[in-house]
């Protein structure tokens, strides 16, 4: 007996992002607090994920920029 075929659903291939300068920081940050606002679990939850990566990344980088915003 052949096996059934089960559709699999496949992850959202995420996004990378890279932070290159303090208005791009800044804008990253708006982003990640408009995406806060959907629920765990939504469409929008990969994107805020590589997106708070990239902001932590950056600040570790850039410690006295990010301190004084």
């Amino acid at each position: 007996m052949p096996f059934e075929q089960v559709p699999v659903p496949m992850p959202l291939q995420s996004t990378v992002f890279s932070i290159g300068s303090i208005g791009e920081y800044e804008e990253a940050k708006k982003r990640a607090r408009e995406l806060g606002e959907y629920p765990n679990g939504s469409d929008h939850a990969d994107e805020l994920a590589s997106l708070m990566e990239a902001i932590i990344a950056w600040e570790k980088c850039h410690a006295d920029a990010a301190a004084s915003n």
